[in-house]
């Protein structure tokens, strides 16, 4: 099952990339008027062309943290040395050992630095904990037998099959979920005196992002706040511009509405 591309974002870990995607990123982001759709847009096709994304697959080893340039040049090496020793003999095949020698050392190296920055951040005081446990969860996640489900049942108990049927079925359940039945109270609020709201403050900005924890997953806009943390004063001064024209404008941007909703299920298909 192909799902959507997401943006490596994990590559910032690796100095080169994160130097480079500073780099271009701030170049790009210079001269913005604090739209979020457009800031937004910059990060996303420079993380594309810096740190690349996923197949849409599920993912490969490839796609894991420690897969770096150093790793893919060795393991295509062996590839390409594979490929050309279709005459074995002693000397090709010497070669070839060597190389597949090299390739699982360059692994191996790369892992052993990755796991260690991994291993020193886990011990982070309580981020660090809630980190580990993240991590655990995760790897319990994975072991379990876990499909997306591709079949329901219908409001008739009709087991529907067709994606686009399955996709309507669940707008209508979270429809009425939500909307019938449970309607919302009318509340009256009484209201005061109108008071003049002090404009937000870059110390406020950068304040908001070194509270918020690194490693959570993104949200729709598939943005993390350790690309905003990489870029440093340049991310403060473009979300304090987004900040700052939202509360202006008293209207937020239309990425922030959307959101993902996971459905479990407890009864084979049944909603």
């Amino acid at each position: 099952m192909r799902g959507s591309k997401k943006a490596r974002w994990w590559k910032l870990n690796d100095k080169d990339f994160r130097e480079e995607f500073v780099q271009k990123a701030r170049k790009e982001l210079q001269g913005q008027q604090g739209l979020w759709e457009e800031a937004s847009r910059t990060l996303k096709d420079t993380a594309k062309e810096v740190l690349g994304q996923t197949s849409g697959k599920p993912r490969k080893k490839e796609e894991t943290r420690w897969w770096c340039a150093k790793v893919q040049e060795a393991i295509t090496h062996k590839k390409l040395k594979k490929e050309r020793d279709m005459n074995r003999c002693d000397e090709t095949i010497a070669n070839y050992k060597m190389a597949n020698k090299l390739a699982k050392r360059a692994v191996a190296k790369t892992k052993e630095s990755t796991l260690k920055d991994l291993y020193d951040s886990l011990e982070e005081g309580q981020e660090g904990q809630q980190r580990a446990i993240r991590i655990a969860k995760q790897k319990n996640w994975e072991s379990q037998d876990v499909y997306q489900v591709q079949l329901l049942k219908g409001s008739d108990g009709e087991l529907l099959t067709d994606d686009e049927a399955v996709q309507e079925r669940w707008r209508s359940h979270f429809e009425q979920l939500m909307g019938v039945e449970n309607p919302r109270m009318e509340r009256t609020v009484e209201v005061g005196p109108e008071t003049q709201v002090d404009g937000i403050t870059s110390g406020e900005v950068e304040a908001a992002l070194k509270k918020m924890k690194r490693g959570k997953a993104t949200g729709p806009d598939d943005i993390p706040v350790e690309a905003w943390r990489v870029l440093g004063y340049t991310g403060v001064d473009v979300l304090l511009k987004v900040l700052t024209r939202i509360l202006e404008q008293e209207k937020i941007p239309a990425e922030w509405r959307d959101s993902v909703l996971i459905p479990i299920f407890e009864n084979k298909g049944d909603i």
